[in-house]
């Protein structure tokens, strides 16, 4: 547990982990995240020189026993440009000699990214199907809650609470449709690009790449180049729909519990103010907003690269370190928001608002009674905006369309009353019948390696 100014709290571990990286940063870089990655990726490497015969079998087996045995908190990168010129130079202390291995810097990162960023689609996979199974589960606790909905962020409407679930399930069907159109880069071999040029000696990398879960490799060498800023690309469009879907769900929630009161954050997603006693916060929320923020500005920077000359540039280090921080910042608020959905609670105790009741009120009529939504609603407008109460109002229209008044006190006060047909529908079922079925199958692909 942290130390923090606002004193000792039970903190979720994830929240407690995102509050961090969002004060420190990654701190010791971004290539830190690929070292399981680029290890991978030397000994595949290595094996396939030793097979070519640059290397003898002894030589394979020293170097790799000293790959695996590389930590993280054992390296320290600080004076090397890069992670892979720290791994290269130390593959030559460990031979005695240096090697000509009939590649460049810009390939091997990229296949290396490709690695690092398969894992990362596998957790955001994964995650959601996390975040699935909590918003559904949500959407049957909440069908008989009314519920503020906005338009030109003011109160427009009242809606089952569960609506909001449901929106943000539709949301995540649509975003999970974007991952299979990554998977057509991140399964190519950018191998035998070289510099940009190509390499000299005529290799076959074929054997390389299926050891490294490879399809197949680019046609040209300048595009294995070039591809990197496509993955960059994708992959930053993918973390903005995902993003933006957990902003929204953050400002919807706070909205709920700090404005309407309808639901109550778990404490554990929750921090102390450090000078007001009565006041909690919902930071990890407001946290997740931000992230958006930096997502949707580093897209609009990997657009402006995407558009650059052919070849490598050097700015394309810097997009290393956002895609790699952006990714991790992710996964942990999608952790964070599956984890606070599923302790959040109604409040026992909340205001639904004589505005929202009304709105609903008129609904309900209108259907129920098979009165004219228009002369209803202009009804109930007049009287409300006279400042007369619920009880004068329902007595008005009891009187005006000769409804029982017991069966209207009914409708307006009994919450159990209060939901709409379309809310839990068969078109519903259909829908989370489909999205758990792509989820499982990308699930799947992914883990075969496509």
């Amino acid at each position: 547990m942290g130390k923090y100014i606002w004193g000792p709290g039970d903190l979720d571990r994830y929240v407690e982990e995102f509050t961090k990286k969002t004060d420190v940063g990654i701190e010791k870089g971004a290539d830190y995240y690929l070292l399981p990655y680029a290890i991978e990726f030397e000994k595949a490497y290595l094996e396939y020189m030793t097979y070519l015969g640059v290397l003898t079998y002894e030589e394979l087996n020293k170097v790799c026993g000293y790959l695996d045995r590389i930590k993280y908190d054992d390296i320290d990168l600080t004076q090397y440009e890069d992670l892979h010129t720290y791994i290269e130079e130390k593959i030559i202390e460990k031979l005695g000699r240096s090697l000509y291995l009939c590649r460049s810097r810009n390939d091997v990162i990229i296949a290396i990214e490709r690695l690092y960023l398969r894992d990362i689609l596998k957790k955001l996979v994964s995650d959601t199907y996390l975040l699935y199974n909590t918003l559904v589960k949500k959407t049957y606790e909440t069908i008989d809650v009314p519920a503020p909905v906005h338009t030109h962020y003011v109160l427009a409407d009242s809606i089952p609470l569960a609506t909001y679930f449901i929106s943000y399930l539709e949301e995540l069907n649509r975003i999970i449709d974007l991952i299979p159109l990554l998977t057509n880069i991140l399964f190519v071999s950018p191998l035998g690009s070289g510099a940009v040029g190509g390499c000299p000696i005529k290799l076959d990398f074929t054997w390389l790449d299926r050891r490294l879960g490879f399809n197949n490799s680019h046609i040209t060498s300048l595009y294995g180049i070039n591809s990197r800023k496509t993955h960059n690309l994708a992959m930053l469009t993918l973390y903005s729909h995902y993003s933006g879907l957990l902003a929204r769900i953050s400002r919807d929630l706070m909205r709920l519990s700090t404005q309407y009161n309808i639901i109550n954050l778990p404490k554990r997603y929750i921090s102390g103010s450090s000078q007001l006693i009565h006041k909690s916060n919902p930071d990890i929320l407001e946290l997740i907003i931000g992230l958006h923020t930096q997502i949707s500005s580093t897209l609009t920077i990997f657009y402006q690269h995407y558009g650059e000359e052919s070849g490598y540039q050097r700015f394309q280090q810097q997009d290393k370190y956002l895609l790699i921080k952006h990714g991790e910042e992710l996964i942990l608020s999608m952790k964070i928001l599956s984890g606070l959905l599923s302790e959040m609670r109604v409040a026992e105790s909340f205001n639904v608002g004589s505005d929202i009741k009304l709105t609903w009120l008129a609904h309900k009529i209108s259907w129920k009674y098979r009165v004219d939504y228009r002369d209803i609603y202009k009804l109930i407008k007049n009287l409300y905006f006279k400042n007369k109460s619920l009880e004068i109002i329902i007595q008005e229209i009891a009187r005006k369309y000769s409804i029982d008044i017991d069966s209207l006190n009914k409708i307006v006060f009994d919450t159990h009353d209060m939901r709409y047909n379309y809310a839990i529908s068969e078109e519903y079922e259909e829908l989370i019948g489909d999205l758990e079925n792509k989820i499982l199958r990308l699930k799947k692909l992914l883990e075969s390696g496509y």
